[in-house]
């Protein structure tokens, strides 16, 4: 907690990291960082090997996300967590989804946005709703969270602000600029 409170590291890599610092061994520390990485991709590539082969999943994993974890560790942790989170919603098992994202949640803030893709995937699962009313519902939404979302930047602490207010940076859209034209 106290390294939340001091320098925003997030509790749950903030956990991670102490536990596996108790073997005082820098290599021990990223062994465990990573194995809270592969964890829930391992889970995923078992769960959704009827859909996707696991030599697929696999492959994308390292070709699309590996390569990032080693920087970005607890924005990929979170990431795999909801990524996990997307198969329990698609198979209706959406407690264990929500608790993805809670779990995500102590990984990394942003984690947040899943339960946006959460409610987009519950509008696209209900039947009962027409093709052109799933579309509109999806896009007041968006227009929705377009609309609050100068209220989230302030509850969001500064460091994730750039994210938002930055200029077209890396070829990146910038969100915030798209509200205000």
């Amino acid at each position: 907690i106290d390294s939340y409170l001091n320098y925003g590291i997030e509790p749950g890599f903030s956990f991670i990291v102490f536990l596996f610092s108790t073997f005082k061994n820098l290599n021990v520390v990223l062994f465990g960082i990573h194995l809270a990485l592969m964890i829930p991709f391992i889970i995923f590539a078992i769960k959704a090997r009827d859909e996707i082969p696991i030599k697929v999943t696999t492959f994308i994993f390292l070709m699309t996300m590996y390569v990032y974890s080693l920087s970005m560790m607890r924005q990929s942790i979170a990431m795999m967590i909801c990524i996990l989170s997307t198969w329990f919603f698609l198979h209706n098992k959406d407690k264990k989804g929500l608790l993805c994202i809670a779990a995500a949640f102590l990984f990394h803030r942003t984690a947040i946005i899943m339960f946006m893709v959460y409610l987009i995937i519950k509008i696209l699962q209900n039947k009962s709703i027409s093709g052109s009313g799933r579309m509109i519902r999806i896009c007041t939404l968006v227009a929705i969270m377009l609309l609050i979302l100068p209220v989230i930047m302030h509850i969001l602490p500064a460091k994730y602000l750039g994210y938002l207010e930055t200029g077209n940076t890396n070829n990146s859209i910038n969100i915030m600029s798209l509200i205000k034209k």
